[in-house]
């Protein structure tokens, strides 16, 4: 504890003793100037001492004005106030207080003058006195604080009482911790995981999987039950759960690392888990958030809590689903939109890269087909695709690339809007044109982020998918038995296809190579998609600049450039891609500025899940490939927040 006035008696004291100093010395140089400083600090010690010993009167004569202006029964009820209570003036000085402030708050200590922040440092006073109210935790013991005015002497003063709530806490902290959960669980790639086994050996393997995730869950005070044979259920309480993030549901990794006959069965485990009043909402919940795990790639445990959601795991590659029945029923869809649609508008992502712009493309050589106006939203500014619009535009003539004020003023109630390679609205080239369509088709490969766009008609997301061009290339089969594209379409899409899966080295399954398959016999030219992707000399300078900064934190290549250049963006992540070389670096990370924007581009072969990373600092993308931008935010904080992410994921893992 420190009492203000006894602060500034030291200070006083101190400011004395170095006068009386100088004046000593100077005693020996010019006595004239020596006995006029003495004088002065003569007069000032005594007008010091003077106004503090007045100021203590006037304190003393304030508690005794003060107990004189209530009867002896007022003043005895307040002293025995069951509540503790304190006087103190407007600038947080104690005048008086009670009985029980005394007993369990100042603990026999004489707080009489002393300042109220100093002993109850955890309360902001100022704030206190302006609000009216507060909250204290003080030694175990919780308190409501409320505020009153009072005038006292012609002047205001404030009455503050301690209402001590530690019980009722007690029983909030219960009662929260006894709260139902819903745990909703499905195994990612059932069919898959099994399809090369025998009725017996199907039974066997599912039962010792079953007996591995009833054992961890036996540890914990909950109900256990089976939903068929790939899904279960739980219900336990909050305290129980608290228990399993602790854990950070390790469950995750003894399935995904579970043995069968010597070999690794490959099993991986999506949970969902809901949280809320009752049990109704836990269910719902728990629904939301097992669809929220398994859009994000599955192998992880997805927490809803009202409108927030938290995620454990995710750090292994989404396994591949093969599924041409969604994809027939999505095309079916899309196609009855398209035929009652009068005209429509195609948006990608903010700096569209090849991906966005090819899947883009295809969708209006189909809308050509069908007889529809389309058009793409493009601003040739911010574009990381300028090579590809050019040679398309050149080969076939066609413009449909128009700004998004353009796009908007053709936007109408019977307008359909594809919006590609990316789900939120927030990432996308223009948010007015999504929010105002009455009609939204969302086709998108990336892992399915908390601030998704939530009113599309329909929603085409699967984050195994490689791109969304390869997204797309699957529906288009069945949106018509023609041909509804040229070579020119071709070479866009596989662009795509061949940008996101590097060259097909990343993410690229089965149904990549048949989407490409497809793409080859419509016309499509490897050579010359893959001249689209060469750089000039001076981008390979800039590249070679920005990856000497490199430094390497817990196996991440992390470089940060201050480069002014046109292709930042496209240099940026060429050397992300390139970083990736380095013997012993899982990941990379470059950091650049663009306007009052910090942008960081990530990339991974799959060892670290860099999405996970960028979450952490408001960004998002794919296991592989993920990015962050930070408004008004420099290099160095950036730099900061960077590590502190990386850091997070390995401590999560």
């Amino acid at each position: 504890m420190k009492n203000k006035r006894l602060k500034q008696k030291w200070y006083i004291l101190s400011i004395l003793i170095f006068a009386s100093a100088f004046v000593i010395i100077t005693l020996f140089q010019d006595q004239t100037l020596a006995i006029i400083g003495a004088v002065a600090i003569l007069g000032f010690a005594i007008a010091y001492f003077v106004l503090d010993k007045f100021w203590h009167n006037e304190h003393f004569y304030s508690l005794a004005e003060f107990a004189e202006g209530l009867g002896n029964k007022d003043r005895n009820a307040l002293e025995n106030l069951p509540v503790a209570a304190v006087l103190a003036y407007t600038n947080g000085t104690i005048l008086w207080y009670n009985n029980d402030f005394a007993s369990k708050i100042a603990k026999g200590l004489n707080l009489n003058s002393t300042y109220l922040g100093d002993y109850l440092k955890s309360m902001d006073i100022d704030k206190l006195f302006k609000s009216g109210s507060g909250y204290l935790e003080f030694d175990d013991k919780c308190f409501s604080v409320f505020v009153s005015n009072v005038n006292f002497r012609g002047k205001n003063e404030y009455l503050l009482y301690f209402f001590d709530i530690s019980v009722f806490k007690e029983k909030a902290v219960k009662y929260d911790m006894f709260k139902p959960a819903v745990l909703m669980g499905m195994y990612d790639n059932f069919d898959e995981m099994f399809q090369n086994l025998t009725d017996s050996e199907l039974s066997e393997l599912t039962s010792a999987l079953d007996k591995e995730v009833s054992k961890w869950f036996s540890q914990y005070n909950g109900v256990f039950r089976k939903l068929g044979s790939e899904r279960f259920v739980v219900i336990c309480h909050e305290t129980d759960l608290q228990k399993m993030i602790k854990d950070k549901f390790s469950l995750l990794g003894k399935v995904r690392d579970f043995i069968y006959n010597d070999k690794p069965c490959l099993a991986t485990l999506s949970i969902g888990v809901g949280k809320a009043e009752t049990l109704k909402e836990c269910d719902l919940n728990a629904k939301q958030a097992l669809d929220m795990a398994l859009s994000r790639g599955g192998d992880q445990v997805a927490i809803k809590n009202f409108d927030n959601f938290d995620f454990y795991g995710g750090i292994s590659a989404g396994a591949e689903k093969g599924n041409k029945v969604r994809s027939r029923v999505v095309a079916s869809s899309i196609r009855q939109l398209i035929v009652n649609s009068q005209n429509c508008i195609i948006v990608g992502h903010k700096f569209a890269d090849f991906d966005a712009v090819g899947t883009a493309i295809g969708i209006y050589s189909v809308m050509k087909y069908f007889g529809k106006e389309a058009h793409i939203v493009y601003e040739y500014d911010s574009t990381l695709a300028e090579k590809l619009v050019s040679k398309y535009v050149t080969e076939t003539g066609n413009n449909p690339f128009i700004d998004k004020k353009s796009a908007l003023q053709k936007l109408t109630d019977d307008t359909i809007v594809f919006l590609v390679d990316t789900h939120r609205v927030s990432y996308c080239e223009s948010p007015e044109i999504i929010n105002n369509a009455k009609t939204v088709v969302v086709i998108d490969h990336h892992r399915k982020a908390v601030d998704y766009f939530d009113n599309a008609v329909v929603f085409h997301h699967n984050s195994s998918a490689s791109s969304a061009s390869e997204m797309f290339v699957e529906l288009l089969p069945y949106l018509s038995n023609q041909t509804m594209i040229g070579p020119a379409e071709a070479d866009a899409l596989l662009a795509g296809i061949m940008l996101d899966t590097k060259n097909f080295i990343l993410r690229a399954g089965a149904r990549t190579f048949d989407a490409a398959s497809y793409l080859k016999s419509k016309g499509a030219d490897s050579v010359k998609v893959k001249k689209l992707f060469a750089s000039s000399t001076e981008e390979h300078r800039a590249r070679s600049e920005v990856m000497a900064s490199t430094i390497i934190y817990k196996e991440c290549a992390i470089a940060a450039t201050d480069i002014k250049h046109r292709d930042i963006r496209i240099i940026t992540s060429q050397a992300a891609d390139e970083l990736l070389n380095i013997s012993g670096v899982k990941a990379s990370f470059v950091i650049f500025k663009t306007d009052d924007t910090l942008n960081i581009s990530a990339r991974s072969f799959g060892e670290l899940n860099v999405q996970l990373v960028m979450e952490k600092i408001g960004g998002g993308g794919h296991l592989t490939m993920a990015a962050a931008q930070l408004k008004n935010t420099e290099s160095r904080d950036g730099y900061i927040a960077l590590k502190k992410a990386i850091d997070n994921y390995f401590e999560n893992l």
